[in-house]
């Protein structure tokens, strides 16, 4: 089976709780690093991995070896612009897969009008490359909000 780790956002913090990644690593005790977030908070109200360089340790630690790596993007609710926009300068320093934490919950991780159309497609890196070399242009989805099919009221959502 494979193992999965959703572990800490810095050396030090996953060391001081514990977690020594480069043996899980070198030993291969492991098989996918999910560096949570590079923020100290769980909030979602700030951007991980803002700063490629916050991913050079991660991405060192596994290059090379049989270990993925998959940052987790972070906070939910991102517009479409924005998930390409975090994962475009990660491709650039070596990061090959991203993780996304409560993704079932498609209001809560996909809240902006076609986000999910982008998000399942970041790893395409070739159409990450072109729009960021396009001038970043609008990824909106052109889409009509279906109210009435015939006499059928479809306008509400249904609980659960």
């Amino acid at each position: 089976i494979s193992v999965s780790a959703v572990v800490l956002d810095t050396e030090e913090s996953n060391l001081y709780n514990g977690l020594d990644l480069k043996t899980w690593v070198a030993d291969g005790l492991v098989d996918t690093l999910i560096p949570y977030t590079s923020k100290p908070n769980f909030d979602g109200a700030s951007k991980a991995w803002t700063d490629p360089a916050d991913a050079e340790y991660f991405v060192s630690l596994t290059n090379g070896t049989d270990c993925d790596l998959a940052l987790n993007l972070m906070p939910r609710g991102l517009t479409a612009e924005e998930y390409r926009g975090l994962a475009a300068p990660l491709y650039d320093v070596g990061v090959d897969n991203f993780f996304l934490w409560d993704a079932d919950m498609f209001q809560a991780r996909y809240s902006s009008e076609g986000s999910w159309n982008v998000v399942r497609r970041l790893g395409h890196k070739d159409e990450v490359k072109a729009w960021m070399d396009g001038g970043k242009p609008s990824l909106a989805t052109p889409a009509l909000k279906l109210e009435r099919i015939g006499d059928w009221e479809v306008s509400y959502d249904t609980p659960g």
